[in-house]
């Protein structure tokens, strides 16, 4: 059984990092354990959520579990981005009674995601760009490389009928 995809751009070599997928599974588990057994508790299940997202951004400082650096940081942000929401969901729950404030936390929220997707839309665009850029610079290379071969061939059936007038000449 090959298990590839489940470790792409992870780096091998580091233990810590070979768990990624491991830790990411169990934290997933963990919040659909407590949104199940907590549902009279809505407090400690903002709690929990709040203390596994630190966690894991803990996690991906210290372990930095994915081989390119880039890819590291932008989970790290993505990660953030998930710990605020979760901030906001204090606001949201029966702790605060004050609409307005709940009102602005909704609009704090959205911002807050539309600047998210803004961020990971340009981090594709650029390494499509990358990607992009390169397969150009190697289809240029192809061709070129083509033209060279169609003139050295070019060349060479020249110098042959050269060579057969000469010897027909002589």
């Amino acid at each position: 059984m090959q298990c590839g995809s489940l470790y792409s751009d992870i780096r091998h070599t580091e233990k810590g990092a070979v768990l990624y997928n491991i830790a990411y599974l169990v934290r997933r588990q963990a919040y659909i354990v407590t949104a199940v057994m907590c549902t009279d508790w809505p407090f400690l299940q903002v709690m929990v959520y709040l203390y596994l997202c630190t966690v894991h951004m803990i996690y991906l400082w210290e372990v930095m579990p994915f081989g390119h650096p880039h890819l590291n940081y932008l989970e790290m942000f993505n990660e953030l981005c998930v710990l605020a929401a979760g901030y906001h969901l204090i606001v949201f729950s029966q702790l605060v009674d004050d609409f307005e404030m709940k009102y602005n936390a909704g609009w704090s929220i959205i911002a807050l995601t539309v600047f998210s997707i803004l961020v990971n839309m340009g981090f594709m665009l650029y390494n499509s760009f990358i990607l992009l850029r390169n397969a150009i610079r190697k289809l240029k290379a192809k061709l070129s490389q083509r033209k060279v071969k169609k003139y050295q061939q070019q060349q060479l059936s020249v110098n042959n009928v050269l060579t057969e007038q000469t010897r027909n000449f002589e």
